[in-house]
């Protein structure tokens, strides 16, 4: 089933496209170094919050 046939649109490019890649990569590795690298985390679930922060507040 393609995504156009259901009325919906792809957000960026196609599948397999470096440059969507190459974003994603780079979005990772700012959070690495700018929230995951400072402080040690025992569990996932308190990471959560920071990384929700980091997404939704910092990076509107």
């Amino acid at each position: 089933m393609l995504v156009t046939s259901v009325g919906l649109e792809l957000s960026m490019g196609r599948v397999g496209d470096a440059f969507n890649t190459a974003m994603m990569e780079a979005f990772c590795a700012r959070m690495q170094v700018e929230l995951l690298n400072r402080e040690r985390w025992r569990t996932p679930l308190e990471l959560a919050n920071p990384i929700f922060e980091y997404v939704e507040v910092f990076h509107r």
